[in-house]
């Protein structure tokens, strides 16, 4: 409570204005990685795996820089970290939508809402990184290395789930690449599923098969191969081409809202300080009023007392 009773009211409407102009900045571009991600947006499991990604690296730039705050309002409780503090809350706001995403959705949709998050969230710590470097000492750096030392440890369950959806990734390329040759080989596929299989296992499985076709069986296999290789090139084209259009106007759109709830978020602080100070101010009223009170009962039991002792 003293620390907001201390935040100028001056210094709240200047930041108000200030900030939103530094967000409305942020430009958006798709990067080669970008596209190499949205690649596999198009395979089942594949945005499942992607997703788990994000939702693994929000979860890290959420805990470290809850560790930054940990050791910034430690070590300097002085400071006012409203800023960063809400730029955690965005954050974990974007770590629940990530969460929430029905993988049901068309691979474009997904492919999408994954890149907003993915660069709103980029966004994000690139903010909280920049406020945080304001305050931030040589030993609390070194203090908050050692807090995130194990960091890992935390998104164990996390990354076995990233492993998993690999692995189904996997499994279901190695099953449409055996039956566009025309057999099946369900053990392979399980244990591929399973992160029983290795790569060499794999490669030596398929050319074992190929060794047993004839022909007119791989002429038949390339073909199929080849049309489906194809057939997806055009739909990644597709998806990467759409989602890279659309996502600077979407980007654009959260940073708007974004700032419209920093704007609210702001007001409602500064309305609470405008509250606590009006409280303030009113209990000071009253306990002036009581102490003006005493002393006027004081001055009149004085008075009293006099009076009698001279009677």
């Amino acid at each position: 409570m003293k620390k907001l009773f201390a935040i100028p009211v001056l210094m709240i409407l200047l930041v108000s204005f200030v900030v939103p102009v530094v967000m409305a900045q942020e430009t958006v571009e798709v990067t080669e990685e970008d596209e190499q991600e949205l690649e596999v947006f198009e395979i089942p499991y594949g945005a499942h795996m992607r997703l788990l990604q994000l939702e693994r690296a929000i979860s890290r730039n959420i805990l470290i820089g809850t560790e930054v705050m940990t050791v910034l309002e430690k070590n300097h409780p002085e400071n006012d970290y409203t800023d960063m503090q809400l730029i955690l809350g965005d954050m974990e706001t974007l770590l629940e939508e990530v969460r929430d995403m029905e993988l049901e959705g068309e691979p474009e949709d997904l492919a999408r809402e994954f890149l907003e998050i993915k660069k709103e969230s980029i966004n994000l710590t690139r903010d909280f990184k920049r406020l945080a470097s304001e305050y931030l000492t040589p030993e609390d750096r070194s203090e908050i290395g050692r807090a995130i030392a194990n960091i890992h440890d935390e998104f164990m369950e996390l990354q076995e789930r990233i492993r998993n959806a690999r692995r189904e990734m996997n499994a279901y390329k190695i099953q449409n690449m055996l039956q566009n040759m025309g057999t099946q080989n369900p053990q392979l596929v399980e244990r591929i599923r399973n992160g029983q299989a290795d790569t060499d296992e794999v490669k030596q499985q398929i050319r074992d098969r190929i060794r047993e076709m004839n022909q007119q069986q791989k002429v038949e296999a390339v073909r199929k191969i080849t049309s489906e290789a194809v057939q997806r090139a055009s739909r990644i084209r597709n998806i990467v081409s759409n989602v890279s259009a659309q996502i600077k106007e979407a980007v654009q759109e959260r940073v708007t809202e974004r700032i419209q709830n920093r704007l609210e978020q702001r007001q409602q602080i500064l309305q609470s300080v405008q509250n606590m100070t009006r409280i303030r101010e009113r209990i000071l009223e009253q306990v002036n009023t009581q102490l003006i009170a005493q002393r006027i009962e004081q001055i009149a039991n004085k008075y009293q007392y006099s009076g009698g002792a001279k009677a």
